[in-house]
């Protein structure tokens, strides 16, 4: 079994630094000793990471990763935790699939010249999935041999140590999501704890957009949601467990 990762990788981490500067990971140099920002870097050194030994994955343009079957692992067009989620276009698009849902997969990804690392939804389009840079040409899921397949996101622990235990309601909300408003500036993360990164701080009186997932660690709930005005994703405070009340949120209860 392996662990999937979560939270962005450090700048130090070996899976992600290039072999020329004391790393493993041999896709292409895009920033002084660094694989990443880039799609490709940042999937073949996860799944290094992931199974502990080389992938054999291409490290070639993402859009011939699907079909460079020369690599021996199995092609799905079914989601499965750890996978490599493939799309075609000029160079298409990589992503590890770390979060699969009724109408949508969440994917940790890094985008060549933008964002060096995030987490996001794509949701389902056609036969496929729709990528979060708007590419439409899914062309199906690499997937992790057996004996890599991962541990679930609620096995991890944070930095505290507490277990991070997730929860999914959204075949309850649906497409339809249930509408939280801050009380307050609320700071959104990419992790379910204070240490996680912060991706925006929402303003107070914001709308946030909630489908039903969200995490508990120790006796604190975090919320994932969407900000209905930046688009961006990410858990914001929930108050404790059966407190009955959300200190920064209305209409919330955790």
């Amino acid at each position: 079994m392996s662990v999937l990762r979560i939270t962005e990788p450090d700048y130090t981490n070996r899976y992600y630094r290039h072999v020329s500067s004391g790393g493993v990971n041999e896709c292409i140099r895009v920033n002084g000793t660094s694989c990443l920002p880039n799609c490709v870097g940042y999937a073949w050194g996860a799944w290094y990471e992931m199974m502990g030994v080389r992938p054999k994955l291409s490290r070639r343009n993402a859009k011939e990763w699907y079909g460079y079957t020369a690599d021996g692992y199995r092609r799905s067009s079914v989601p499965e935790l750890g996978a490599v989620a493939c799309w075609n276009g000029r160079y298409g698009h990589v992503a590890i699939v770390v979060g699969i849902f009724k109408d949508y997969i969440v994917v940790a990804q890094s985008n060549y010249g933008g964002n060096r690392w995030e987490k996001v939804r794509c949701y389902k389009y056609g036969r496929g999935y729709k990528s979060h840079g708007g590419n439409t040409a899914f062309q199906g899921f690499i997937c992790l041999p057996d004996k890599y397949r991962v541990t679930v996101a609620d096995k991890q622990t944070n930095s505290s140590g507490d277990r991070v235990k997730t929860w999914n309601l959204s075949g309850i909300y649906g497409k339809k999501p249930k509408v939280f408003t801050t009380k307050c500036a609320l700071n959104m993360r990419d992790y379910p704890s204070t240490t996680g990164r912060i991706k925006e701080v929402a303003p107070k009186e914001r709308k946030l957009y909630y489908y039903g997932y969200g995490a508990k660690v120790g006796n604190i709930c975090w919320y994932y949601v969407q900000d209905a005005v930046t688009k961006k994703e990410g858990y914001v405070y929930g108050g404790k467990y059966n407190s009955g009340v959300a200190p920064y949120l209305s209409n919330a209860r955790p």
